[in-house]
C-alpha cells in the first residue's frame, strides 16, 4: 500500500520527522543543526546564521522560503491532493501551487542553451502526468509522476512543453525524471509541516511583516490523509 499524504498540518507537528522526509540533500548541514535551527526560531524568533548557508537558502529547510504565497500553495496540495489520488480531480488542478512548491528545481533550466541554441530565461509547471506503473518488474502497482514545464527565451518566444529530467539539463541524454508516487507525497508531507510549524509560531509573522499572513481555514488545519492503491 503506497501511503498516502498524511495530517502534516496537526497542531503540533514533529520537526524532526518532518526534515527526515523532505527529499532535499543536506549538504554539509547535519538534519540536527537544521532541527535546532527551527526550534530556535519557533520559540524565540531568533534567526540562526544557518539560513543564511548558501546550502539551505531557497530549499524546504529555509524558514524565509515560507511566505504566505507559499503557505497558500500549501493549502492548495493539502486539499486537492486527495481528490486527485481518488480521480475526483485531474492533476492540473495542482499546477499553480505546485509551481510554486517546486520553484528551485524548476528554475534550475534557467540560464541553459537547449538545442535551439536559444538560451532560457523563464520556466514554468506546465504539466502533470499521474502514471499506474513506473515498475512493472515489482509486484503490484508502483505509481509515478512526471512533471512537465513549458520554457521562455530572451526573445519572449516559448521552447515548448518539456519533463523535468533527472539532472534537470537540456542535454539529449537527460531522461525524464519519473517521481515515485510515495517519495513524493513523503516530501510534501514533510513539508507541509514544517509549514504548518512555523505558522502556528508566534514568530511567523516577524518573517514577513509586510505581508498578509495566510488564512488558517479548516482546509489548511486538517487535511484528510490521502489513501493510493499500489504495493
Amino acid at each position: 500500500m503506497v501511503q498516502g499524504l498524511r495530517n502534516a498540518t496537526a497542531q503540533q507537528p514533529n520537526i524532526k520527522q518532518a526534515i527526515a522526509e523532505v527529499d532535499t540533500a543536506k549538504k554539509g548541514v547535519t538534519a540536527q543543526d537544521i532541527e535546532a535551527a527551527w526550534g530556535e526560531f519557533i520559540k524565540t524568533g531568533e534567526i540562526n546564521p544557518i539560513f543564511d548557508d548558501p546550502a539551505i537558502i531557497n530549499t524546504a529547510y529555509d524558514i524565509k522560503r515560507y511566505t504566505p504565497e507559499l503557505m497558500q500553495a500549501f493549502s492548495q496540495v493539502a486539499k486537492l491532493m486527495p481528490q486527485v489520488i481518488s480521480g475526483k480531480q485531474k492533476p492540473a488542478v495542482l499546477i499553480d501551487a505546485l509551481n510554486l512548491v517546486y520553484r528551485k528545481n524548476i528554475d534550475k533550466v534557467i540560464g541553459q542553451k537547449d538545442e535551439s541554441g536559444k538560451t532560457i530565461v523563464k520556466a514554468q509547471l506546465a504539466h502533470i502526468d499521474l502514471l499506474a506503473d513506473i515498475d512493472p518488474n515489482m509486484a503490484g502497482d508502483q505509481p509515478g509522476i512526471v512533471l512537465a514545464i513549458e520554457v521562455f527565451y530572451e526573445d519572449g518566444s516559448s521552447g515548448g512543453v518539456r519533463p523535468i529530467t533527472k539532472n534537470r539539463s537540456t542535454a539529449k541524454d537527460d531522461n525524464p525524471m519519473v517521481i515515485p508516487l510515495q517519495s513524493a507525497m513523503g516530501d510534501l508531507s514533510g513539508q507541509l509541516a514544517l509549514a504548518q510549524k512555523l505558522m502556528h509560531s508566534d514568530h511567523y509573522q516577524s518573517l514577513f511583516p509586510q505581508q498578509a499572513q495566510p488564512q488558517q481555514t479548516q482546509s489548511t488545519q486538517q487535511p484528510q490523509p490521502v489513501a493510493a492503491t499500489g504495493a
